[in-house]
């Protein structure tokens, strides 16, 4: 009797628990229709990302032509105002000139002054001693043809100092102009960049995370060599994140990252742009001043200068690192980097895609400020110079 009842008890208990356990056809159609507006969610965050990633391409690839047109008026005027100097410094050579005649035209032109008033046929007349008279008579010849020449010298020193004058009037009315193209392309970059900006601020949690990420990491680094292996770390964490995410299939609202195609970066050999138009100053493998190889090239860049990345990549660092200032890393594929320090501003964050010759920051208006750029595979320097299509 004792064993039935609880038997009956037993199953009472699991009559109860399935009565609660079991869902009802309104809660199966309720949670149905949860699973539904979820996938309808996921799949509105998907086309929103994929809709702000295309409008943040085609921005992108109007800021690296606007970036080419920019650095194109930056060569320009700086060339014109080379040819300014050159002018200025001739202008001062003929001025020279003339200051050192300043005593022949006295004499010239009082000599022109006596022979105007006493021409040479006059002698012969004037009451004085005949041999007096042929004596003047042969130092006025003699002085003449010397006169003359000295004349016609001046004539072409004044004539070349006044053709001088007008170019250098027509060149500085060029430079005006050049330096109104410049800002305007300047000013063009800068609403690309806002917009850009705009566009990326959906974004905003996971660059910022991203970015905090490479400044700890940046602290951490004893030295450039660690800095890159650390990134390259987190870089497997943030791909593997993402393999997972893919996995569970959750969408995660950022722009894709596109993988680097296998031997794009060393296909480019003698194709790629310089990151700023200037002059280099100090190549791969030149002994510095710390008496040590140079790992990397250095540019004098006009002030202002705009610096583009030199190949597509993705920002792996964008900030300070001890010794190098403002420091950009991009990743390029099968373990190449490229590095560019002495900037004053950085115009991209850390996780950005940026194509080639994309606008990444720009140099200040010291004129004192050089650009370094380093190529490193593996972790190694590589000689950068044979990489660009122009010759340095």
């Amino acid at each position: 009797m004792m064993r039935l009842a609880i038997l009956l008890a037993f199953s009472l208990i699991l009559f109860v628990q399935s009565a609660v356990c079991a869902p009802s056809a309104a809660d199966l159609e309720e949670i149905q229709a949860q699973l539904e507006e979820e996938r309808k969610a996921q799949s509105q965050l998907h086309e929103k990302a994929q809709n702000v990633a295309a409008e943040v391409s085609s921005v992108k690839k109007q800021m690296v032509k606007t970036a080419s047109l920019v650095q194109n008026n930056e060569e320009t005027l700086t060339a014109l105002e080379k040819n300014l100097q050159e002018l200025e410094e001739k202008k001062v050579e003929v001025e020279a000139h003339l200051a050192e005649r300043e005593s022949q035209i006295v004499v010239l032109m009082s000599a022109l002054q006596k022979i105007a008033v006493y021409p040479p046929d006059a002698i012969f007349f004037a009451p004085q001693n005949p041999i007096d008279n042929l004596r003047s008579s042969l130092i006025l010849k003699s002085t003449q043809e010397p006169l003359q020449a000295t004349a016609e010298k001046l004539k072409q020193e004044l004539n070349k100092l006044a053709s001088l004058q007008a170019a250098i009037k027509a060149q500085a009315a060029q430079i005006k102009l050049a330096a109104l193209r410049l800002e305007t392309e300047r000013e063009k970059m800068e609403k690309l960049m806002q917009q850009k900006f705009i566009l990326q601020s959906h974004f905003e949690f996971e660059s910022l995370d991203a970015k905090k990420k490479a400044e700890a990491l940046g602290k951490r680094a004893k030295n450039l060599e660690d800095l890159l292996e650390k990134l390259e770390k987190e870089k497997q964490k943030k791909m593997q994140k993402m393999a997972d995410a893919a996995a569970r299939q959750k969408p995660i609202l950022n722009i894709p990252m596109p993988s680097a195609v296998a031997g794009a970066f060393e296909k480019s050999l003698g194709s790629l742009p310089l990151p700023a138009r200037g002059r280099v100053v100090q190549r791969y493998g030149d002994t510095t001043l710390g008496g040590s190889s140079a790992k990397g090239i250095t540019m004098q860049t006009r002030p202002g200068a705009q610096v583009i990345s030199p190949f597509d990549g993705t920002v792996l660092f964008a900030g300070e690192f001890k010794g190098y200032g403002n420091l950009i890393i991009i990743e390029h594929g099968d373990g190449y980097h490229s590095l560019l320090s002495g900037l004053n501003n950085i115009d991209c964050t850390v996780g950005q895609n940026v194509l080639t010759g994309e606008p990444v920051g720009r140099m200040s208006n010291k004129e004192t400020d050089r650009l370094y750029l380093e190529f490193r595979q593996n972790g190694q320097p590589v000689n950068p110079q044979m990489w660009f299509a122009s010759k340095i």
